[in-house]
């Protein structure tokens, strides 16, 4: 029987690195012991995997992994924060080591998402299980850079019209969002395999070059910036 896993948990703002240590530490771990199970996920995609997989059969393929790094740790109700203490009560005794990045601190998870105070023992069950170090710094993702300007509209279909019928696709975001029901969040990211992706948005389309896949999609609801085509 494996030791107990040990859980450590990183604390701090917005773009100071957290992210950066994690997959540091995902490298880290596969060069050291290129024989260890380790797993990268973020706390939202591993709250899907639990739903499709339910959790017992989540609970058995992490048993055996030697550390999981979940990103962007937080509770947003009740229910991922019943998945998230159950899964942690299983997998740490079991010896998988956990580290979690988050903009909140361990103890504070849920404040002001939900009813929190209804669920202080899970909350400080999930917080008990980890070791809390605090990350500071300057905000990275501002260090003097400027985002492109959006093509304007006489761009846009120059560009369009340089792309090739085999390697472009334009879709409405209705249609998008509707494509997007029909899939479990968990396979978002399997639709953008061989995808290469220069867009011009508006509220109404995006438009994506793709390499090979039959569908291919982007967020627009969520996005406001374009970028400018190579």
């Amino acid at each position: 029987m494996r030791p107990a896993g040990r859980g450590l948990y990183l604390d701090g703002g917005f773009g100071v690195g957290k992210t950066h240590l994690l997959t540091s530490t995902y490298h880290a771990a596969r060069e050291q012991n290129p024989g260890s199970r380790v797993a990268l996920m973020s706390f939202q995609d591993l709250m899907y995997l639990i739903g499709a997989l339910k959790m017992p059969q989540a609970i058995q393929a992490f048993r055996d992994h030697d550390l999981l790094l979940i990103d962007e740790f937080e509770l947003d109700d009740p229910g991922n924060t019943h998945m998230a203490n159950t899964l942690l009560e299983a997998l740490i005794p079991a010896g998988v080591s956990v580290v979690a990045t988050s903009n909140t601190a361990p103890g504070s998870l849920g404040e002001g998402r939900f009813s929190a105070r209804d669920f202080q023992r899970q909350i400080q069950g999930i917080a008990g299980h980890f070791v809390s170090q605090r990350i500071d710094g300057p905000d990275y993702r501002h260090r003097g850079t400027a985002p492109e300007q959006p093509l304007n509209e006489t761009e846009f279909r120059a560009w369009l019209a340089a792309q090739s019928p085999h390697t472009r696709t334009v879709i409405s975001a209705a249609d998008l969002d509707h494509h997007l029901l029909s899939i479990h969040p968990s396979r978002f990211a399997a639709l953008l395999d061989g995808v290469e992706a220069w867009q011009s948005l508006t509220c109404s389309q995006s438009v994506i070059r793709i390499r090979r896949c039959g569908w291919c999609t982007l967020w627009t609801r969520y996005t406001t910036w374009a970028c400018r085509p190579p």
